[in-house]
């Protein structure tokens, strides 16, 4: 190889990793502003139980919940045509969806608070972890999550 098919080498090998952190930062931010936008539009308060999980790929889905108490007595983001959402609540009834799902046991309660940007996570009474907030934004997911949720069927 001479030196001007390593400088050529060298200038792409540079210019795709100049891609790849420029297209990730931009996907982060995508995603930053969807979460910022869609909790300060939709705040809940909310104490759960986790009764069931349903499992979609890479550790997504849904976690089933019994709802002691919210300060929304119903939310459907289904009726409402909303592109991206985190939970559903319906006379006592909610879901969440997240990634993780493996982490979650039936029988954790749950605290959600939007304005903590945080999700409590209870086992036995005693507090086992803290998740942030997050809003997925892939279509193909909410997809998925349209066939499984319990009115959905």
């Amino acid at each position: 190889m001479n030196w001007k098919s390593i400088l050529i080498l060298i200038i792409a090998i540079i210019g795709a990793f100049a891609y790849l952190i420029f297209s990730s930062g931009k996907q982060r931010s995508v995603i930053q502003q969807t979460r910022e936008e869609y909790f300060s539009q939709h705040t809940i308060e909310m104490n759960a139980i986790v009764t069931n999980k349903i499992i979609s790929d890479h550790d997504w889905g849904i976690l089933c919940l019994s709802v002691s108490k919210s300060n929304l007595s119903l939310y459907d983001p289904f009726k409402s045509q909303e592109k991206y959402f985190f939970y559903y609540v319906k006379d006592g009834y909610g879901e969440i969806y997240t990634g993780g799902i493996s982490q979650f046991n039936i029988g954790d309660s749950l605290v959600v608070r939007t304005n903590d940007d945080s999700m409590y996570i209870y086992r036995n009474r005693t507090k086992v972890d803290t998740w942030p907030l997050y809003v997925p934004t892939n279509d193909n997911y909410y997809d998925w999550v349209r066939k499984h949720h319990k009115e959905g069927k």
